[in-house]
């Protein structure tokens, strides 16, 4: 019993004395970032029209990010998100959807997406709590599909490029 409390004393010691990338810094009040997310899907429903290659569907997958320029701005976020997907057999595949970001404070912002086949599009910053209330933006991506260790999964790298800035009644 003593050697249980005794580590959960250190290792709580341990995690106040670091704490994770970020925590704590302030946002500047505009920017650009770039970032990649490593992201994985583990859920997907297809509903397609017999006999005509024509359909749409829902995913749910999520990320973490990691900022590029070694900056601790918006990097090890967590993300979750939602979307739907568009196919036929005349039109170019596309997707969009919304994913809620949550940075190690815990602060939060929405970001919406739109997608083409390629796994390139654009983001729009919606919105945000703490440190990102009063934000707005938008940039690009670009993602890379990387092979799945089981099937029903979908993996893949996305380096994103966003220019935000801050409210002035939110500072």
């Amino acid at each position: 019993m003593h050697r249980i409390n005794a580590f959960c004393f250190v290792a709580i010691c341990i995690l106040g004395v670091a704490s994770p990338a970020g925590a704590g810094e302030p946002l500047p009040v505009e920017g650009k970032v770039k970032f990649q997310v490593s992201y994985v899907q583990w859920g997907s429903r297809d509903v397609e029209l017999a006999g005509a290659s024509v359909g749409f569907g829902t995913m749910e997958f999520a990320g973490i990010t990691r900022n590029l320029d070694g900056s601790t701005v918006f990097d090890r976020m967590t993300e979750h998100c939602t979307g739907q997907y568009y196919y036929g057999s005349d039109s170019m595949p596309s997707s969009n959807g919304s994913c809620l970001y949550v940075d190690p404070d815990g602060d939060r912002m929405i970001v919406n997406w739109k997608s083409n086949a390629d796994y390139s599009g654009t983001k729009q910053i919606a919105g945000g709590t703490g440190k990102y209330a009063g934000i707005t933006g938008q940039g690009t991506f670009t993602g890379t599909q990387l092979k799945a260790p089981a099937s029903g999964m979908d993996l893949w790298l996305t380096d994103v490029e966003l220019e935000y800035k801050m409210s002035k009644t939110a500072q």
